[in-house]
């Protein structure tokens, strides 16, 4: 109950206790009603008397326990200050009493030794060439260092790298030297024409646009 609630309904009823007494004498059927707002009264009076007193006890036990807190709080922190003065910052004896050690920090790697292992990585990632180096992966010297595309489709590989065909890993010629000093077809290479000639399709156009147009010839 509020205690603006209080204070109405005790003067309130008090009012109509007294008046009830000086007042209405004569109706005494009343009287039980009247006799049990007295009662009433007295209790309640007493009961909210009780609830100041206990509330400035909980004010003060709120008080004494913020006090206490604070003077166990200050003989902790004493402790243990004097434990680490006696056993050190960094030894394991603390852990019995609660505390932890303290632990080094690890030293951070200096700048030349981060270049170094970014070097290191970078180094391994890279494509090796067959003389040494890393291969690049844009600029001009990778269009150059690109493999050739070949006319039938796919890469012939550049002269000195390395491959898993042929013996030792290393890519045999297309063609080789003939008995005659002409060049034949190596066994199980692709075919490719000889400089100068034109390709069997385009000679076999050409032979026969010559043949239309000798027949329209009188």
């Amino acid at each position: 109950m509020p205690k603006s609630a209080y204070a109405d309904h005790i003067q309130v009823w008090s009012h109509l206790a007294d008046q009830m007494e000086s007042e209405a004498l004569d109706l005494h059927h009343l009287q039980p009603y009247l006799t049990s707002l007295q009662e009433g009264l007295r209790e309640a009076r007493a009961a909210k008397t009780r609830q100041l007193e206990l509330r400035a006890a909980a004010q003060q036990a709120t008080r004494d326990l913020e006090a206490a807190m604070a003077k166990a709080n200050d003989a902790a922190t004493r402790l243990h200050t004097g434990l680490l003065g006696a056993y050190g910052t960094k030894s394991t004896t603390l852990i019995a009493f609660g505390m932890r050690p303290h632990r080094s920090a690890k030293l951070a790697p200096s700048d030349a030794e981060t270049a170094a292992a970014v070097s290191a990585a970078l180094a391994d990632a890279a494509e090796v060439r067959p003389g040494g180096g890393s291969v690049p992966q844009s600029g001009p010297e990778a269009a150059v260092l690109a493999p050739a595309p070949l006319r039938g489709g796919g890469r012939v590989p550049r002269p000195g790298r390395l491959s898993t065909a042929g013996r030792g890993g290393v890519t045999p010629p297309e063609r080789v030297i003939g008995p005659d000093g002409g060049t034949v077809p190596q066994p199980g290479a692709a075919a490719v024409p000889e400089a100068g000639t034109a390709p069997p399709a385009a000679a076999e156009k050409g032979r026969r646009r010559a043949t239309r147009r000798a027949k329209t010839l009188p």
